[in-house]
C-alpha cells in the first residue's frame, strides 16, 4: 500500500495510477501485481496570497512610502514567501514618479499579513492622478488569489486642466498604451449621477468582464480592469469595450498581449 502525504499547507490534487486518475486519494494499494505499474501524485497549495491597493498623495519633496498590504488566506505551519516587483502604468520610473523595486515578503509560521513598501517621489508638478502596479510572483507554500496591486498617486499640487471643472457631457477613454499586458484603465466623465455600464467582450461576443454596473456619481472616474484576474486571467486577443450612460454608447477596440 502506498501512502501519499502533502507538504504543509498543500493538499493532494490528483493521483495517477498507470497514467489514469484515481482521484485525490491518500492511499493506494496494488492488488495481484503481475507486471510493472506507475503511481504519481500532484499537489496544490491550500492557501492563497493577495495584495491590496494603495491610494495616497505624493508629497512635495523627498519620498512617500506606499505600503501595500499582503494577506495570506490562513495560517500555515511552515514558512510562506512570495516575490514582488513594480511595473509602470500611467506613472513611470522614467518620469521619476516612483522608484522601481523588487524584493520578497516572508511569512513566519502562523503569520497571515505582510507589507510591500514602494517609494513614491514627491514633486511640485501640476499633473493628473497616476498609477503604478505591484505584482506578486513565485509563491512558496501558497498560491496567488489576487496578484496585482495598484498604487494611485494623488496629485496634491493643484488641479490639472482636465480636473478643474466638472464634466459637461458624458465622456469615455482608454488610458495608457494599447496593446496592453496587465491592467487596463478607463477614464469616465459624468455630468450628473446616472446609471452606467462598462462591459468587455471577446471576439466571440462573450462578456468577459463588467467593471461598472449601477449608479455612478458625477465627476471623473478612473476604472480598472485587471486582465490577469487571478485564476480567470484573460487570454491574449482582441476585445471590445462598451460604455453606456445617459443614452450614449461608446465602443473601443482593445488588444491584449500577454
Amino acid at each position: 500500500m502506498f501512502t501519499i502525504t502533502a507538504d504543509a499547507c498543500n493538499h493532494i490534487a490528483d493521483v495517477l495510477v498507470d497514467n489514469v486518475s484515481v482521484g485525490a486519494v491518500g492511499t493506494y494499494t496494488f492488488n495481484n501485481v503481475a507486471a510493472d505499474h506507475t503511481i504519481s501524485a500532484g499537489f496544490a497549495p491550500s492557501l492563497s496570497l493577495s495584495v491590496g491597493d494603495v491610494i495616497a498623495v505624493e508629497g512635495n519633496s523627498g519620498a512617500t512610502n506606499f505600503d501595500f498590504p499582503v494577506k495570506l488566506s490562513g495560517p500555515c505551519s511552515a514558512p510562506v514567501s512570495v516575490s514582488w516587483q513594480t511595473r509602470d502604468s500611467t506613472a513611470t520610473v522614467s518620469d521619476s514618479d516612483y522608484a522601481a523595486d523588487s524584493s520578497g515578503v516572508s511569512f513566519a509560521p502562523g503569520a497571515t499579513s505582510g507589507t510591500i513598501t514602494v517609494h513614491v517621489n514627491g514633486d511640485l508638478n501640476v499633473e493628473g492622478h497616476e498609477t503604478f502596479l505591484v505584482s506578486l510572483l513565485n509563491p512558496v507554500n501558497a498560491g496567488i488569489a489576487h496578484g496585482q496591486g495598484v498604487g494611485t498617486i494623488l496629485n496634491d499640487d493643484g488641479m490639472s486642466a482636465v480636473e478643474e471643472s466638472s464634466p459637461r457631457e458624458v465622456s469615455f477613454a482608454v488610458e495608457g498604451k494599447n496593446p496592453v499586458a496587465d491592467a487596463v484603465f478607463f477614464r469616465v466623465g459624468l455630468p450628473a449621477a446616472t446609471q452606467a455600464e462598462l462591459d468587455i467582450y471577446d471576439v466571440a461576443g462573450r462578456r468577459v468582464a463588467q467593471p461598472i454596473h449601477g449608479v455612478q456619481g458625477a465627476g471623473y472616474h478612473t476604472v480598472r480592469w485587471n486582465v490577469l484576474g487571478g485564476s480567470a486571467a484573460a487570454p491574449s486577443g482582441v476585445y471590445f469595450v462598451r460604455f453606456t450612460a445617459k443614452g450614449r454608447t461608446f465602443t473601443r477596440r482593445l488588444v491584449l498581449l500577454r
